[in-house]
């Protein structure tokens, strides 16, 4: 874009140009910064003027304002460029509304800039666009099998496993799932092996966008990466084993610069805490109490039946992903005040979120194992459903958590 630099300004008077003197000192397009009041505030307007180097001013007129007067350029401000292309700015400060008032009581306006250190481009900086901030996640995570083995991560798969949960993390993408329990008794069923292949390969797709040299995708097209997307391949490469049985529930997040992109299908949840209040929390998808959507052997339901959200975050935010073996036993008001002591006042950015991740995993599985604990989400959803239930749900806990911060490195998109 060609540099350039404005050299002074005229006034309105409702959509009416007044008049000013503007020195010339080549022929050039003038970009003129016009003011108008408009309920107590100052607008912006702008207009081109030819220059003419044979005059020493482009004199603009208007009958109904006093005398022209002639506005000094400040000495910062440099010559236009000839030919250039001016665009309008759209604001500025109320402050300078005095400048109106001074041309209709006969005074010369005085340019805002005028005596001032600063350009007038530092003037208007606050109008320029910024790229959006790019994210990353500080994660956390924490998984306890209902059976009381333990968590398996090896080199095999990109996954972890938890009993028949499993899940992924990165620091901008991270995914659970939920083998359906369901199976059990089934000759030849692996909902966990389902489950862990479902994240996988998720990951394994999302890693694609690290070194775009060695993929067909484009840059654009890490940006415009959709989780929906990501779990129908996903899902396609588990397919592919045709003697694998079994069906899971997902939840696969992004992050994109300052956007949470979320797909869910079934009972997994999601929430972002900003500021000690909840901002966001997905729902369930349930066909009937205790039977979510899931992908998998003989599931009419598919990727394209995944809820979708995209969500806009802050540094700072905390995220919570977890298996329903975590939703389904600690109330949300809990999780906001398990939050709450983990952190104890500090910053959220200064706290481990593993810490956090520990406190809602054992949290659940208290729930869980207590036979005198006279309520819990899963109960209070069973009796909204006519079903007598009491207590927690005994099932695999898988949580992770991630707070949102800058990214000191992104991606390889050469």
């Amino acid at each position: 874009m060609t540099p350039r630099s404005v050299l002074t300004a005229g006034l309105f008077k409702g959509s009416t140009l007044g008049h000013a003197e503007i020195p010339a000192a080549t022929a050039a397009n003038v970009l003129v910064i016009a003011l108008t009041p408009h309920n107590s505030k100052m607008r912006s307007r702008s207009f081109c003027a030819n220059v003419n180097t044979t005059s020493p001013h482009v004199r603009i007129k208007h009958p109904k304002l006093p005398a022209p007067t002639t506005i000094q350029p400040h000495s910062r401000i440099s010559k236009v460029h000839a030919n250039s292309s001016i665009s309008a700015i759209d604001a500025i400060s109320s402050r300078h509304s005095s400048t109106y008032a001074s041309a209709r009581n006969g005074t010369a306006p005085k340019a805002p800039w005028l005596g001032s250190t600063n350009s007038l481009f530092e003037l208007f900086e606050k109008t320029i666009p910024r790229p959006r901030r790019n994210f990353r996640f500080n994660f956390g995570a924490s998984g306890v099998p209902k059976n009381g083995s333990l968590a398996v991560s090896d080199s095999k798969y990109l996954s972890v496993q938890v009993g028949e949960d499993a899940y992924f993390t990165r620091p901008d993408a991270l995914g659970v799932a939920d083998g359906v329990g369901g199976w059990a008794g089934t000759k030849g069923a692996n909902p966990a092996l389902f489950s862990r292949l479902l994240m996988h390969h998720a990951k394994a797709e999302v890693e694609k966008y690290d070194d775009l040299a060695n993929y067909e995708e484009e840059v654009r097209d890490y940006y415009a990466i959709d989780p929906r997307t990501v779990m129908r391949r996903s899902y396609e490469q588990v397919m592919k084993n045709k003697s694998l049985v079994g069906s899971s529930t997902a939840l696969i997040v992004i992050l994109r610069n300052d956007e949470l992109r979320v797909a869910n299908l079934g009972d997994c949840g999601m929430m972002v805490i900003r500021d000690d209040e909840i901002i966001f929390r997905t729902e369930e998808q349930q066909h009937m109490f205790n039977f979510p959507y899931q992908l998998g052997t003989g599931s009419h339901d598919g990727p394209q039946d995944a809820q979708v959200f995209r969500v806009k975050v802050q540094e700072s935010d905390l995220v919570i992903i977890g298996s329903d073996g975590m939703f389904d036993n600690v109330f949300d008001d809990e999780i906001l005040d398990l939050v709450g002591r983990v952190t104890d006042g500090d910053p959220i950015s200064k706290v481990d979120p593993q810490r956090i991740t520990e406190a809602l995993a054992k949290r659940a599985v208290e729930v869980a194992e207590d036979p005198r604990c006279i309520s819990s989400p899963f109960q209070t959803r069973a009796i909204d459903e006519g079903v007598y239930y009491q207590g927690g749900k005994m099932d695999d806990v898988t949580v992770l958590t991630a707070v949102v911060g800058i990214a000191e490195d992104s991606p390889d998109r050469r």
